[in-house]
């Protein structure tokens, strides 16, 4: 398995999605976080 290849690649793409639901997108990540919590 390439498990540090698609870890880092994870880590890549979460840290890009981290930054852009934080950006101008806030009211998504409120959506997600109300709604897949439950």
């Amino acid at each position: 398995m390439l498990y540090s290849t698609s870890l880092s690649a994870f880590e890549r793409k979460y840290k890009d999605l981290c930054s852009f639901r934080e950006g101008k997108h806030k009211n998504v990540r409120n959506y997600f976080d109300k709604n897949w919590k439950e």
